[in-house]
């Protein structure tokens, strides 16, 4: 049964490049190993197999099962690689939160354009996730589960055992004499997940036998739901997204608070979390998103807030798109001149952090700010540019605003650095991450924005183009 489900439903995923299966040596993944093996021997010879085993060493067995997967793997003819890493605990996150994200972040580099990335997850994973979520107070984005298939990112993942149970995957291993490694701390109660899979779930079905399907049904009707929420959120964003002119910074979108005001507050929420989602970001609890919804109903121009919250949560399934694949420990929104803004969290820059700057090379800004440069024109770049003429030679330093500059663009008159920001409105959140280039002690160009007096080229002058690349959004 599950092997006539998987070759039928693997048709529709023949056009990948290559398969890269999650392999950790236990039952659902070694079930899942010899399923793309099966099928590559009947179906489809050239088919290219990757596995790839994340070896998390918290475990005194975890040499022993990364040796179990590589002597499996050498047997079944599938390339093998397995990736140590350390999970890092001491945060609020759980340290299988921390491990799965570890996990993700191999997957993503071990993965190429073309590849499917097949997971062993199955219904009862399906269950438990709803259980646990639902305990913890999830809306019907979170409580919808698992997707068996999902863009995220880079990486399309397929996890093809969402239809069968652990007992289905059991009878499968069996009849086909397979050899897995079973991990003592599954057993542990200690953790929520093992809690509800030893403990919650078998008193449920010793009172109503048919609670894995039924929860099971459960959680594709809440899926249901959740993308008729996020159709209707795609709608009413096309009415309230726009591009930010103010910022130099590359952005995708904003949203109009005015826009925002005229939905009911339940729009409002599923619109603000839609949108959130969209952009790889962690969903914030409740209690902040109600205070965004605070500030879209009171605000005012002169009162711009700023709510962070922590969304360091790679891999999850929680949001609106599934385009969830980055590492930021924190996102900020932000309102400004009537729109709110979304922001991943920069890290402070050091006061005195500067750089020489040479015509031909390249300087990476601190704090993930991308890379500046000053190259010779014709050069075909998206970057934010500005053309300096010959006068403004070496040494060039770039470095960021440190209080009490005075910058005369050219044209116009001299005045405090601070108030040509304010004049060219931008926000005040990016005021000091703006590379600044210095000639001496004289600020000569503010990067993305102008020129100083003097240093701008003319017709027909030789010029030198400044050039940032700022990192995708």
């Amino acid at each position: 049964m599950i092997d006539s489900r998987f070759f039928e439903n693997a048709a529709a995923f023949n056009n990948s490049n290559r398969w890269v299966i999650g392999f950790s040596g236990g039952l659902d993944s070694t079930v899942l190993l010899h399923l793309c093996v099966q099928y590559r021997e009947l179906y489809r010879s050239d088919l290219e197999l990757l596995a790839v085993h994340v070896n998390h060493q918290l475990s005194p067995l975890a040499a022993e099962w990364q040796t179990h997967c590589e002597a499996l793997c050498r047997q079944w003819q599938v390339p093998f690689v397995a990736h140590k890493v350390v999970v890092k605990t001491g945060s609020r996150r759980s340290i299988e939160q921390v491990a799965r994200d570890q996990r993700y972040r191999v997957f993503e580099q071990e993965s190429q354009p073309g590849d499917l990335l097949l997971l062993a997850h199955h219904l009862d994973d399906q269950i438990e996730t709803l259980l646990y979520r639902l305990v913890r107070g999830s809306g019907a984005l979170g409580l919808r589960g698992i997707d068996s298939y999902v863009e995220r990112g880079s990486l399309a993942i397929w996890r093809p055992l969402m239809a069968s149970s652990r007992a289905d995957l059991e009878h499968y291993g069996a009849d086909q004499q397979l050899q897995w490694v079973e991990d003592p701390s599954n057993q542990d109660i200690r953790h929520d997940r093992n809690f509800i899979r030893q403990q919650l779930l078998p008193l449920m079905a010793s009172r109503w036998p048919a609670v894995r399907d039924t929860l099971g049904r459960s959680g594709r009707l809440l899926g249901e739901a959740s993308a008729l929420a996020n159709d209707l959120a795609r709608i009413d964003l096309a009415d309230i997204e726009s591009a930010s002119d103010d910022s130099i910074f590359q952005r995708s979108s904003t949203l109009s608070i005015a826009a925002l005001q005229q939905l009911p507050l339940h729009r409002q929420k599923n619109c603000i979390r839609y949108w959130i989602g969209t952009r790889g970001a962690l969903l914030p609890s409740e209690k902040v998103l109600e205070q965004v919804i605070n500030c879209v109903a009171h605000y005012h121009s002169q009162l711009n807030a700023n709510i962070s919250w922590r969304g360091d949560f790679a891999g999850s399934d929680r949001c609106a798109n599934d385009h969830a694949t980055n590492n930021a420990l924190r996102w900020e929104i932000h309102t400004f001149r009537g729109y709110l803004y979304l922001e991943r969290s920069v890290p402070p820059i050091e006061p005195d952090w500067q750089r020489a700057l040479v015509s031909g090379q390249s300087i990476e800004l601190p704090s993930g700010l991308g890379v500046i440069s000053l190259d010779s024109p014709g050069q075909d770049s998206s970057a934010k540019e500005l053309a300096l003429n010959s006068s403004a030679r070496h040494p060039l330093v770039v470095r960021f605003r440190r209080g009490g500059e005075h910058f005369r663009p050219a044209g116009r008159k001299q005045k405090l650095l601070k108030k040509w920001l304010q004049d060219w409105q931008i926000p005040q959140w990016e005021r000091d991450r703006i590379p600044l280039i210095f000639h001496g002690e004289d600020l000569i160009a503010v990067v993305g924005q102008a020129v100083a007096q003097g240093f701008q080229p003319q017709a027909g002058e030789p010029s030198q183009i400044l050039r940032w690349e700022q990192p995708p959004d």
